[in-house]
């Protein structure tokens, strides 16, 4: 009898131990649970990089002999990691078509645009930039075409516009409050050099 109730007290003692050990691990369970909801020690911390916002200045300066003859000034805010494109100028009709009534004719973009980049490299920012610029080699035809009497363009020489166009591209490393050469290039039909030129300034 003695045996018996002893052995029964060792079971009891093993049921109770298994039960205070599955109750104890439960309640470190709810207080992990508990603290990850608070925002505790378990939560994995987020690194958040600060925005690093620039003033960009460009200039496109048309030089002979040394000295400026023309420049043209464009503008944008931009964020290092970001892109944004700048683009002015006129759609010129041009004729593809003279045998059809009314006369068929297609839009052409004559103007400046500039796209860039700021890509983030550790402590440094790096500018990827290209520019399309385009203008009339001749400035009388710089004005509006001439319409023909069935309103579309008519067949003088300023539906005919000789144009002038460049492609201006460069990557570099972004320094602030100097201005920086990107690009210069010769004018291949006179004595003409244009140069592509950023200034930089960190807002904050």
């Amino acid at each position: 009898m003695r045996t018996k109730i002893a052995i029964w007290l060792v079971v009891l003692g093993i049921a109770f131990g298994g039960c205070m050990r599955s109750l104890h691990a439960q309640e470190q369970t709810d207080e992990n649970k508990s603290t990850k909801a608070a925002g505790g020690e378990n939560k994995t911390p987020v690194s958040v990089r600060a925005v690093r916002p620039y003033h960009l200045d460009f200039v496109i300066k048309e030089m002979e002999g040394g000295k400026k003859v023309n420049s043209r000034h464009y503008s944008t805010n931009l964020n290092a990691g970001e892109a944004n494109t700048i683009k002015i100028g006129t759609r010129v009709p041009l004729i593809t078509g003279k045998d059809a009534f009314p006369e068929q004719f297609q839009y052409m973009d004559v103007g400046t645009t500039i796209h860039c980049r700021l890509l983030d490299r550790g402590d440094d920012i790096v500018m990827d930039v290209h520019a399309e610029v385009s203008d009339f080699a001749l400035p009388a035809q710089s004005g509006s075409p001439q319409l023909g009497t069935n309103g579309s363009p008519s067949t003088g020489p300023t539906t005919h516009p000789l144009i002038r166009q460049m492609q201006l591209d460069g990557v570099t490393l972004l320094t602030t409050e100097k201005p920086m050469v990107i690009v210069s290039v010769d004018d291949p039909n006179s004595n003409r050099e244009f140069q592509f030129e950023v200034t930089a300034t960190k807002l904050k």
